[in-house]
């Protein structure tokens, strides 16, 4: 009933011929937030897709924004996970990108946020890679400021319902570096909160999944002063359980491949009191399964730097857990 009569021809002829033709692209996008959903429906998911890359991701953006975020929402979610999903893989990770990036980091939040519950199914029918491309197409400074916008508690329930295996895919497709870059664009209280909030048992896994070396390269890339606020920031008793979880041959291998210079200045950069009590919450056996497993030369050119911290370090863990 919003169409007049010409516009409702040029429907009729797009829906039969699956080719954009009249002037339906500029029409298509431009109605009441109902019709819209409605006419994809009508039309099918490939002539849709086209009508949109047709009309650009600045003109595909300025259609969504003029819906709002909640009308927007509302007609992604009336398409349902299988059909949404298909109109992105179809209209494809370069072009779904530039139109986020135009649509901007708080309007994309506020699209994610009002789908709700949608966005853990839309993310299963895309699938770890396509997520993964999407994210990295968009860049780490606008990830990294949709994860702070979307909050911790909306991001680690996103994390939880879809799966460490899935995110771990999304990590590793994104390669360590990029995955850094967000963290860092993020900030290391948003990361360590979010740490906190997945729980250290969904931690254990997921950096379980990803392999100790993925994960040294990781800290690695994020820098040794963001590994230090982020490990003051979920604070000692969280690490603690964090790293006996992973285990101590977990452990020693990705500290091997930190280096013993990188151990170093994160134990001095945490400080005395950080670093005794992170020792004596492991155990004196495990501290000694750790040190065993990472060998003499590499534990002795760690503490090698500062004699001043390890005597400091060894008065806080004291002689019942130094000894053993």
């Amino acid at each position: 009933p919003a169409y007049s009569q010409r516009e409702r021809t040029n429907l009729d002829c797009w829906s039969c011929c699956r080719r954009p033709c009249c002037d339906t692209q500029d029409l298509l996008f431009e109605h009441l937030p109902p019709v819209a959903s409605n006419t994809v429906l009508l039309v099918g998911v490939p002539c849709s897709s086209a009508a949109l890359q047709g009309l650009g991701p600045m003109r595909s953006a300025e259609a969504f924004r003029a819906l709002g975020s909640a009308c927007s929402a509302e007609v992604l979610a009336s398409l349902g996970p299988d059909d949404c999903g298909e109109l992105f893989h179809t209209l494809g990770v370069s072009f779904t990108a530039r139109v986020f990036l135009e649509l901007e980091c708080r309007f994309v939040a506020e699209l994610l946020t009002d789908l709700s519950e949608f966005t853990v199914e839309l993310f299963l029918v895309l699938g770890p890679r396509f997520v993964a491309q999407l994210l990295g197409r968009a860049g780490t400074e606008f990830t990294g400021e949709l994860f702070v916008r979307l909050g911790t508690g909306f991001v680690a329930s996103l994390f939880l319902s879809v799966g460490k295996g899935f995110i771990a895919c999304v990590f590793q497709e994104l390669g360590e570096s990029t995955t850094a870059a967000v963290f860092v664009h993020a900030s290391a209280p948003w990361v360590a909160k979010m740490h906190v909030a997945l729980g250290e048992e969904y931690c254990v896994a997921l950096y379980g999944a990803l392999g100790p070396v993925f994960t040294a390269m990781l800290f690695d890339a994020c820098g040794v002063r963001f590994v230090i606020e982020v490990h003051e920031s979920f604070g000692v008793e969280f690490a603690v359980r964090l790293y006996s979880g992973f285990g101590a041959p977990f452990d020693a291998e990705a500290f091997a491949h930190l280096g013993h210079s990188f151990m170093s200045d994160l134990l001095i950069g945490l400080g005395p009191q950080w670093s005794g009590r992170f020792f004596v919450g492991l155990g004196p056996r495990f501290d000694a399964e750790l040190f065993g497993l990472l060998g003499g030369d590499f534990v002795t050119s760690m503490f090698a730097r500062d004699v001043a911290f390890d005597a400091a370090t060894f008065t806080t863990m004291g002689p019942r857990v130094v000894g053993p």
